[in-house]
C-alpha cells in the first residue's frame, strides 16, 4: 500500500524546507535507510533518509521549493500502484473547511440563590508566619580535620 512522506521538522524552529536536491527519481527503488533527499531548514542543509521500503511513486516538491513541514513531499508504495486515492485523501483532509462555525445559541445564565454564597467571595489576607533559616549540614569531607604529611 502506498504511503505518504511528510516534509519532517528537523529543528526546533523549523516551519518549512526546501528539497535542494533529490537522490532517488520516480520509479527508483528506496530500501529504509537510503537517503532520499537533501533539505534545507532555516540552519542547514541535512540529508533525509527513508524510513520505509517501496518504490518511489511521487514527488510531491520539486527541487529549490519551499513547503511547510508535514506537507507531502513524496509518497513509496510498489510499483505501479496508483497513488492518486491516497494523494487526494490527504489533500482533503489537509484542506481547510470553507464554512465558519456555527454561533451557539446563548443560554441564560442561571441567577444564584440567595443563600448561596457569591461566585468571587473576598479572601482575607493572612499575616506570614515566621520563617527560620535552613539549616545547612556540611558535607561529610568538611566535617573531619585531615592531616596531609608530606615525605621527600
Amino acid at each position: 500500500m502506498a504511503q505518504i512522506v511528510k516534509m519532517p521538522k528537523l529543528s526546533d524552529t523549523m516551519t518549512e524546507g526546501v528539497v535542494s536536491k533529490w537522490h532517488k527519481s520516480v520509479g527508483d527503488t528506496v530500501k529504509n535507510g537510503d537517503l532520499l533527499a537533501e533539505i534545507e531548514t532555516d540552519k542547514a542543509t541535512m540529508e533525509f533518509e527513508s524510513f520505509q521500503d517501496g518504490v518511489l511513486l511521487y514527488r510531491g516538491i520539486e527541487e529549490g521549493q519551499a513547503t511547510p513541514v508535514d506537507a507531502v513531499l513524496a509518497i513509496l508504495g510498489e510499483a505501479g500502484e496508483d497513488f492518486q486515492p491516497i494523494l487526494d485523501e490527504y489533500n482533503k483532509g489537509a484542506a481547510k473547511p470553507t464554512e465558519e462555525p456555527k454561533a451557539e445559541t446563548a443560554q441564560p445564565k442561571a441567577e444564584p440563590k440567595a443563600d448561596e454564597a457569591p461566585a468571587t467571595a473576598e479572601v482575607k489576607a493572612q499575616p506570614a508566619a515566621e520563617s527560620k533559616p535552613a539549616e545547612v549540614k556540611k558535607p561529610h569531607y568538611l566535617k573531619k580535620k585531615v592531616q596531609v604529611l608530606m615525605v621527600a
